[in-house]
């Protein structure tokens, strides 16, 4: 597993990627909230280095506000997968404690 970047291996991530370093500075605690994904989520045709680092940045601030599961309950729509995924859940929690029925 690699190691989470800190500002300086995003400043060169966007100098690699744009042909230029960023003017606007981040701090390590942004850079190390990166998720692979974003890096190309991030990139767009002859961007500057600051435009790349402020998608990151957007990226990142989303991605730490956003919950971090759904509750089957909580999908609208989808009450056949709810009920299918609850009985999923019924049934591994019975197999752990040995007791998986037999329908």
């Amino acid at each position: 597993m690699l190691p989470r970047p800190d500002r300086r291996t995003l400043r060169q991530t966007a100098r690699l990627l744009t042909g230029h370093s960023p003017t606007v500075l981040t701090d390590d605690g942004v850079a190390r909230g990166i998720l692979s994904d974003m890096l190309r989520l991030a990139c767009r045709r002859r961007q500057t280095a600051d435009d790349w680092l402020a998608r990151i940045i957007a990226l990142v601030r989303r991605s730490a506000q956003r919950p971090r599961g759904v509750a089957l309950a909580d999908l609208a729509g989808m009450d056949e997968v709810a009920a299918w995924g609850e009985a999923l859940a019924q049934d591994l929690a019975g197999y752990r404690r040995s007791s998986v029925p037999a329908d």
